[in-house]
């Protein structure tokens, strides 16, 4: 057997390993005065950087507050081992092990860089990634989110740095009432993720990244997320400058005070800050796990809200006028989005009251649903709620993004799902074979992540010829050139992609069905959101 040096020089040569301590084999990074020390995967190709600060701890005084810059460092760093997760729930176990610590001390990032960028010079493609969980729980240490496996999965020629933030959610990220309002203290899981793209823009150019080239990349929440970033600040002077949207984009309406203060009344009575004033002082006393439970308890609702600030006012207003980021996007659903969250629907008075409680629909507009969906055409109640609530809360949103950055002039790509996965971890085993090709199916695949994609029926070369279309995107090509794959613009005629084993980038037009309940929940989601907006 060769010596080691002999065998790290030959690495060097032929995969130009740029290594920066032999000995150790560390790869680091200078930011300012100070040195990050990440480690390298097994086979030297990506430099991980785990558990980097963007904003100081928002503990104490600063729970419900916006994030504050990171005080400066000196020395050496060590972001060799994961960081914390925020405060939240147990995470399911779909997508790999907890590797879950929840702690309100949780504003880092893990960056993962091809070693390539660690040359002088290097300019990559950068994606930041936010994660979704319906604003209530996310983190960036989940097993799929290992940014090195889709880097591995990447063309050569077509690397990107992948940076996985964590941001604030549920009671310490996204609540709104009047107290919170008042003090600049709403939107702050949203306000850390602005941060993140303002440090990526500040910082990303010493992991050897492009910070002129970024790209947001985000599912669920986190598409609805990015989607939100595209309507609010100054659309002018984006963050990003490409936007990835998988299953979500502008939601129906953001919160408003007087939609919310009813739960958070109830959950300031159940800690016992009731008449304590200033109320918010008293809340950020009491223990992180008590006030996410009682918030639990108390049904306090999550989403982004009009906070008159950066949230100026709402998405859907701000998306009627135009009002939004001109950048190409990828736009991607899956065929079965509703079915993860209507199981409970088993019959018609289930049905009806899940119509009902999209309550800002009124009686009328529950009514015109029923008719646009209606029981008798569905084989069961289940089928008809999946529908109901895949359009309304993602196809629907989706489409109508599309046509809007479109008649704004930018390219849009647009895609359907339908790969029905073949393997699940054991906690999904009883949940996810009924679902159809449901919501979260793609994750995996955009993700290479190998627990959960079959190793022997194509599901393996149909996951890299997905992230090469990506990355192709990332990099300002267009997505799919790489790889054989003609994905048109979106265009006026609606056209979109069916990402499929067999047949794969099969072009479909979007048909008068779809397009007439799309129409629908347009005009109700911009009717409500202009009501209120007012």
């Amino acid at each position: 057997m060769p010596p080691l040096a002999a065998v790290l020089a030959l690495a060097s040569a032929v995969i130009a390993i740029p290594i920066i301590d032999r000995r150790a084999l560390t790869p680091t990074v200078k930011i300012n005065s100070g040195t990050i020390k990440g480690k390298f995967s097994s086979d030297y190709t990506v430099a991980s950087f785990f558990n980097i600060p963007y904003a100081v701890p928002p503990v104490g005084n600063l729970r419900f507050r916006p994030p504050q810059p990171p005080a400066a460092f000196s020395g050496v760093y060590d972001a060799t081992k994961m960081g914390n997760s925020c405060m939240q729930g147990p995470a399911p176990q779909f997508y790999g092990g907890v590797n879950q610590n929840n702690s309100e001390d949780c504003l880092n990032l893990n960056v993962f860089v091809p070693t390539e960028g660690l040359k002088a010079g290097a300019k990559l493609p950068v994606v930041v990634y936010i994660y979704g969980g319906s604003f209530n729980d996310g983190y960036n240490n989940l097993p799929i989110y290992d940014g090195a496996n889709v880097i591995k999965a990447q063309p050569l020629f077509g690397r990107s740095i992948i940076v996985v933030p964590n941001y604030r959610t549920n009671i310490f990220g996204f609540a709104t009432s009047n107290e919170l309002l008042a003090e600049g203290g709403v939107n702050v899981g949203l306000l850390d993720q602005k941060a993140v793209f303002e440090w990526v823009r500040n910082n990303i150019g010493n992991f050897g990244g492009d910070p002129d080239k970024v790209t947001a990349w985000g599912e669920s929440a986190g598409a609805i997320n990015i989607a939100t970033h595209m309507v609010s600040g100054d659309v002018t002077k984006p963050l990003f400058d490409r936007a990835v949207l998988e299953s979500g984009a502008v939601f129906a309406f953001a919160n408003i005070p007087s939609l919310t203060q009813p739960a958070f009344d109830a959950l300031v009575a159940a800690v016992g800050c009731s008449g304590k004033t200033p109320v918010l002082d008293c809340l950020r006393k009491v223990p992180a796990q008590k006030l996410f439970d009682s918030a639990a308890a108390a049904g306090v609702s999550y989403l982004p809200a009009v906070d008159g600030k950066y949230v100026k006012q709402q998405p859907q207003v701000a998306l009627s006028k135009g009002q939004i980021y001109k950048i190409p996007a990828i736009l991607l659903d899956n065929n079965d989005e509703g079915t993860f969250f209507t199981t409970s629907v088993t019959d018609e008075t289930s049905l009806t009251a899940l119509e009902k409680s999209f309550s800002f629909l009124g009686d009328a507009g529950v009514a015109k649903a029923q008719q646009i969906y209606p029981l008798s055409k569905y084989p069961s109640a289940f089928a008809a709620a999946a529908d109901f609530y895949g359009d309304a809360v993602f196809k629907c949103p989706e489409r109508l993004l599309a046509k809007t950055l479109t008649a704004a002039g930018q390219p849009v790509f647009k895609g359907r799902f339908s790969v029905l996965p073949t393997v699940v971890l054991p906690a999904g085993k009883d949940f996810f074979p009924k679902l159809g090709v449901y919501h979260t199916a793609e994750m995996p695949f955009v993700w290479s992540f190998q627990q959960t994609i079959n190793q022997s029926n194509g599901e393996k070369a149909f996951s890299r010829k997905m992230i090469s279309a990506f990355s192709d995107f990332f990099g300002g090509r267009t997505p799919g050139s790489s790889v054989g794959i003609s994905w048109p613009t979106f265009g006026t005629a609606g056209k979109r992609i069916v990402w499929q084993l067999t047949n794969n980038g099969a072009v479909e037009t979007l048909d008068a069905a779809f397009n007439a309940r799309c129409d629908f929940w347009d005009q109700a989601d911009l009717a409500f959101s202009t009501a209120i907006n007012a």
